[in-house]
């Protein structure tokens, strides 16, 4: 019995390396490469998505008490409601939900649309830059969004598509300017085109 063991165990083992060379020769070492960079990536986008969450689901349950305590990181030492109940009375919960609905769930169905068909062309269709699109999008995760804060502002400040506003200012002689800040277009906009909140995220998941 201890012999037909030892001898499944090392057919198990012969087995699995076998599998292992097969493995090797059959994908390349770059596509390797390329599969762990992704895996790594991605469990790291994770992370700073999540995070966030975790932490105010935390201090929501967190006695005023307890936010200066060095002691206290992620889980309080006793739980409370206390900060709902203050939020109610404080917040128009109409209003709130409604500037949410707005803001953040109408631009998240229109990313997730517009990203879906972004990712869909950038798999199924073989073009030429195809892959200089695709690092370009790995770029809009790479670099930090206040980079463009500035430059977003004023583009949104004095809107001006493709510059038809300064030349009927021109034409007219009237200063012509549409400010879109504390409006829902500053979200949707993006959204459209492909370019709102982790839009790069979702496009590269989604290829």
């Amino acid at each position: 019995m201890d012999k037909l063991k030892t001898q499944f165990s090392s057919e198990n083992r012969r087995k699995m390396k076998e599998d292992a060379r097969h493995f090797v020769r059959v994908h390349k070492p770059q596509h390797v490469l390329f599969v762990i960079f992704r895996h790594v990536l991605l469990i790291g986008l994770c992370f700073i998505i999540l995070y966030p969450i975790f932490y105010m689901v935390s201090n929501a349950f967190k006695p005023a008490d307890q936010y200066y305590d060095p002691s206290v990181i992620w889980l309080p030492k006793s739980l409370t409601l206390e900060n709902f109940w203050v939020a109610l009375q404080l917040v128009d919960l109409g209003k709130v939900l409604w500037d949410t609905f707005l803001v953040a769930i109408v631009p998240a169905l229109i990313s997730t649309v517009t990203c879906m068909l972004v990712a869909y062309g950038l798999s199924r269709f073989n073009f030429r830059g195809r892959g200089l699109v695709f690092a370009l999008v790995i770029l809009t995760i790479i670099v930090p969004q206040q980079t463009m804060t500035s430059s977003l502002y004023l583009q949104y400040r004095f809107f001006d598509p493709f510059g038809i506003l300064s030349l009927i200012s021109a034409v007219s002689g009237t200063d012509i300017s549409i400010n879109l800040i504390g409006t829902p277009l500053v979200t949707i906009l993006p959204a459209v085109f492909a370019m709102g909140l982790r839009a790069g995220l979702y496009i590269f998941i989604y290829r």
